[in-house]
């Protein structure tokens, strides 16, 4: 993807989406082996975060804007969730160690995907330091914004700020569409009480809270 973005819209987020994975690949990207949770039900989830940092190095490093990126687990960011600063060669993203392991690895894979946003507005060129102090307000109305109903109706009252739109970004990566009728046959068995919906996020390796938005605002089989 070679063009700066003008338009937050649903349809580039499944065009990232596209391309993140096909670069990346399907087998190398995501696994259906659930270390954190061994007894989870079977599905696939990222194999692990580090693959789409290497992504981010590459592009930046092909660009000519090489940048070296540190994580820093922290206790001191109080209400924050995460956030990432981009200083001169580096970029740090910065998570709240007091999250549980669910949603310091969403806001990890969201944080990267704000950088990879970034990048294509040259804004990852500047030093700047990216956070949002109302985090899981951010989230909601992400995916309340979602008002067509299906992803391919794109948005119909107004974009997404990058903010949001990474947050969708990070959930489109998180659930992957080509395993994607796994989680729908696990979502049937939620609508029939057979399952809870934490079940079906545990083997996803996401906050329920996302999953519970994510299917809750469109069309989920799409």
């Amino acid at each position: 993807m070679s063009h700066e973005i003008t338009r937050y819209d649903y349809a580039l987020v499944r065009d990232f989406t596209d391309q993140i994975t096909e670069s990346i690949g399907i087998e190398r990207l995501y696994t259906d082996s659930n270390l954190l949770y061994p007894d989870a039900l079977y599905n696939y989830s990222l194999s692990d975060y580090k693959v789409l940092i290497e992504f981010l190095q590459e592009e930046l490093q092909q660009r000519g804007t090489p940048k070296t990126i540190h994580f820093l687990f922290v206790s001191s960011l109080s209400h924050l969730q995460g956030l990432y600063a981009n200083l001169n060669e580096n970029i740090y993203i910065v998570v709240n160690d007091k999250l549980d392991v669910r949603w310091q690895q969403f806001t990890i894979v969201k944080e990267i995907c704000s950088a990879y946003v970034d990048h294509y507005q040259d804004e990852i060129l500047k030093n700047t330091i990216y956070e949002d102090s109302d985090f899981l307000g951010s989230i909601e109305d992400a995916y309340k914004n979602i008002v067509a109903g299906t992803i391919q109706d794109g948005l119909k009252e107004g974009d997404l700020d990058s903010e949001r739109f990474s947050v969708l970004l990070a959930t489109e990566l998180m659930i992957p569409q080509t395993y994607r009728y796994l989680t729908n046959n696990y979502l049937t068995q939620v609508d029939d009480q057979e399952l809870t919906l934490n079940e079906v996020a545990k083997s996803l390796v996401i906050p329920e809270l996302i999953l519970k938005l994510y299917m809750s605002n469109y069309n989920f089989n799409n």
